[in-house]
């Protein structure tokens, strides 16, 4: 596949600042075809050595004999090649050239005609006669311009023809961008050149963002290597490096059992909760039903024997079904109070159950995370092109610390036919008091752990075997925690009963 290039003498490539280096790798001779089909030089010689594929600039120079067109193309590490045309035919060159040569007679006229009209200026002159019938007098004036333009005619040829020897011989120079698919050599060849000869000059275009991102890699890989070497050292000596997964696996199973069992004890108690509700609300209602009964029936002997209302019979039933409705509606608000005291209950023995997981692994020597940094302030600078798009920093975890990933500007590269996105940083200073390009790490080593509130403050439970359950702690108090310094038990990590000890280190 073959992509044609239009050059022109001047062209110009575009600095993207930082973004890029350059580094010239050598200069080469173009293999040169005469239309006839001979070579000047062996096919492929006079070529530079590519050593890795990327973008490439090549600077050329063609040389011609004469007037002429030469198809010039250019390849490199097996690429696409890159072709175009250099120079102009006879025809158009002598063309071009008569109308310079008959611009250039058309001035010199000019210059000739002004000098000789500002010399002569108006030339006038007269004559007088007397007769004896009368006088007479005649005047002739000339005009200086008029004058300067018939001297110029007379002076300057009206025939314009090439110089002898001028067959148009010349030098064309440019240069063009050539991606290498891989490491190769870069050659240029000219077609149909006919004495024509030619040399290249190959600057390779190093991306400096593509190298930090290596460089990285290479990092990571070299840590991940001996760290992986470390740990096979140490199991070689007898290292478990299971034991702390088994062990946070254990407690992790304890705590949840724990709390399995909270969960039964507190859901058998909210349905007992329930159920008594239940009976005290359905024993109101029939006390309050018995209750207006016997005043239905108070009311309905006054009316018969007494002639009170006859009507009073249907108030007394209306008055019993709003008893009844309102005696279902307290119940049901007894309950609703019940079921929300009953997941507060249960809220609070989550967070005490996480305060626990919490406290055991940081005992284990987790260390939380620190909140990720707020986004530096980065100085965008003016955009290289006018599509540029900006694109932000981030901060990523990364080796246990927060590294700040520099933003800049994303580019479209059309490079071998398809779109390649690239970055380029142009910020002045490297942004937010780093250096260009470079990430940040933000160092949490020797920040100090944030204080939790008092909803999230770890609980240390007692599960000493005394029978009793230490209560939950309130929010004015303090995690309780063993101290074991004085037991003589030596230096076992485990009391008589399997179960992990808390150790005091203030």
């Amino acid at each position: 596949m073959r992509r044609v290039a239009i050059v022109s003498l001047s062209m110009s490539l575009v600095a993207c600042g930082a973004r890029y280096r350059t580094e010239t790798l050598g200069t080469g001779t173009a293999v040169a075809v005469a239309s006839e089909g001979s070579v000047t030089g062996a096919p492929g010689a006079g070529g530079v050595t590519v050593p890795a594929p990327g973008l490439h600039e090549v600077r050329w120079t063609i040389a011609v004999p004469r007037a002429m067109e030469v198809r010039w193309t250019v390849a490199c590490g097996g690429g696409d090649a890159v072709e175009g045309v250099a120079g102009e035919t006879h025809d158009a060159y002598t063309a071009r050239r008569l109308a310079e040569l008959r611009a250039a007679r058309d001035r010199e006229r000019a210059a000739v005609a002004s000098l000789t009209g500002a010399v002569l200026g108006g030339v006038g002159a007269s004559a007088g006669a007397s007769t004896p019938a009368g006088e007479a007098r005649a005047e002739v004036a000339v005009d200086g311009q008029a004058a300067g333009d018939a001297v110029a005619a007379a002076v300057v040829s009206d025939e314009v023809a090439l110089p002898p020897g001028d067959v148009g011989a010349g030098t064309y120079r440019g240069r063009v961008e050539v991606v290498a698919a891989g490491a190769g050599a870069c050659t240029m060849t000219l077609a149909d050149a006919d004495g024509a000869t030619g040399t290249f000059e190959v600057i390779r275009r190093v991306d400096l963002a593509a190298e930090r991102r290596a460089a990285r890699a290479e990092v990571r890989a070299a840590a991940g290597a001996a760290r992986a070497q470390v740990a096979a050292t140490l199991v070689a000596y007898g290292a478990d490096p299971g034991r702390r997964v088994r062990a946070a696996a254990e407690a992790q199973a304890r705590v949840d059992a724990e709390a399995q069992a909270r969960l039964e004890v507190e859901w058998r108690a909210r349905a007992e909760a329930e159920a008594e509700l239940r009976i005290e609300a359905e024993a109101r209602a029939r006390l309050w039903a018995a209750a207006v009964d016997v005043r239905g029936a108070q009311l309905a002997y006054l009316a018969g024997v007494c002639g009170a209302d006859p009507g009073h019979r249907a108030r007394v039933a209306a008055a019993r079904l709003r008893a009844e409705a309102d005696a279902r509606a307290e119940a049901a608000r007894r309950v609703r109070v019940a079921r929300q005291l009953e997941e507060d209950r249960r809220y609070q023995v989550a967070l005490a159950v996480r305060a626990d997981v919490v406290a055991y692994l940081e005992w284990l020597g987790a260390r939380p995370r620190p909140p990720m940094p707020p986004p530096l302030d980065e100085q965008y600078g003016e955009p290289p092109v006018a599509d540029a798009v900006w694109v932000a920093g981030e901060w990523v975890w990364l080796g246990g610390a927060w590294v700040w990933l520099d933003g800049g500007w994303s580019v479209a590269l059309d490079v071998g036919g398809g779109a390649r996105p690239t970055v380029v940083d142009h910020r002045d200073g490297g942004g937010a008091g780093g250096h260009a390009g470079r990430a940040r790490v933000e160092d949490h080593r020797d920040a100090p752990t944030p204080t939790p509130t008092h909803d999230e403050r770890p609980t240390t439970r007692d599960h000493r075997d005394d029978g009793t359950q230490a209560p939950t702690r309130k929010d004015d108090e303090r995690p309780r925690t063993r101290d074991h310094r004085d037991d003589a038990r030596g230096g076992d990590d485990n009391d008589d009963d399997g179960r992990v000890r808390r150790r005091d280190h203030r």
